[in-house]
């Protein structure tokens, strides 16, 4: 909200909406069973489940973005650095981040994590079945990354998206000559924004996923407010 606190809805298993209520935040994440916000110096902020320590930060820590996945959450540090915390074990490399590597962005997905370096590289680490973190184009110049469950999504520093890894319902068949200020992943579809403030979607159509209101009232004033809010430099350094 304008004041700085948070507002959350839907399941609250785990007190997952309910932040807390004596703290004001610059930014929040929600991933699967928890949630992640960062206080205006950067001190990071978790709730809900932390069955497997993904509620948990480092003690001391200060970060300018923060992202929260399944059962991990990882942080940008000012100095470009990515700390990742929670995971089972650690089983599927989720918190392997890459060493001696700096990054200007970093999304997680469920199981997975990708980071844009300041070249425009995308490098991603954890679960790889579909190959959402080892089939990055290595062609292409990145402005940012979105992570789903099995498929990435990013658009380059033109705006064009490229989505790569599980395909099987659409989901990293972007639209052919589009361009988008904006790209967010879900489990199994993906959505990006268009400078003129409206979405397009593409991917699994169940639950109407793909099927944005197309009047011109509220819906889009929240799209152009969301455009504005993505594009804001708190939100360039990193995921909502």
């Amino acid at each position: 909200m304008a004041d700085g606190s948070a507002v959350c809805w839907g399941e609250s298993e785990f007190d997952r909406t309910t932040p807390p209520a004596d703290k004001t935040f610059t930014a929040i994440s929600a991933g699967f069973t928890h949630t992640c916000a960062l206080e205006s110096d950067g001190t990071p902020v978790c709730w809900g489940d932390d069955e497997k320590g993904q509620s948990s930060p480092p003690a001391g820590s200060s970060f300018v973005a923060i992202s929260a996945g399944d059962t991990h959450t990882c942080a940008l540090r000012s100095d470009g650095v990515v700390v990742c915390w929670g995971g089972i074990d650690n089983d599927l490399g989720q918190l392997s981040v890459p060493e001696d590597t700096t990054f200007a962005t970093v999304d997680s997905g469920s199981l997975h994590t990708c980071g844009v370096r300041s070249d425009g590289s995308i490098v991603c680490w954890g679960f790889d079945r579909n190959g959402q973190v080892s089939e990055v184009p290595a062609d292409q110049t990145f402005a940012s990354v979105s992570c789903g469950r099995r498929h990435t999504c990013a658009l380059t520093t033109d705006g064009a998206p490229v989505c790569w890894g599980d395909d099987r319902l659409g989901q990293s068949s972007p639209p052919e000559d589009e361009t988008f200020v904006a790209i967010d992943v879900g489990q199994v579809h993906a959505c990006g924004l268009r400078a003129d403030g409206t979405p397009v979607c593409w991917g699994d159509p169940a639950d109407g996923k793909l099927s944005p209101p197309e009047e011109e009232g509220g819906m889009m004033n929240v799209a152009r407010r969301l455009l504005r809010y993505l594009l804001s430099p708190m939100m360039r350094g990193g995921r909502r």
